[in-house]
């Protein structure tokens, strides 16, 4: 049960920080500009969730747990900071 908690979070962190960051804004820009469809799948968390959920579900798997805790630091982080 841990384990699902913990690919749940860490996915959710690992999907914001793709699709809403700052950090990954030019690359989100510079994948639209090449590709619509790839663009459009890193820019809408919905669609990007899956993919966080799968890489969060391998970092779990094998045990990285530093990325694992970061990704739902990074989560945590969104929410206590998102205005209301």
């Amino acid at each position: 049960m841990i384990d699902l908690i913990l690919i749940v979070f860490s996915g959710a962190g690992l999907t914001f920080i793709v699709t809403q960051s700052n950090v990954f804004k030019t690359i989100r820009e510079w994948v639209t500009y090449k590709n619509q469809v790839f663009g459009e799948l890193i820019s809408c968390p919905q669609c990007f969730g899956l993919y966080g959920g799968l890489i969060s579900y391998l970092l779990v798997r094998f045990n990285l747990d530093i990325l694992v805790y970061g990704l739902i630091v990074s989560l945590v982080c969104f929410i206590l900071n998102k205005k209301i």
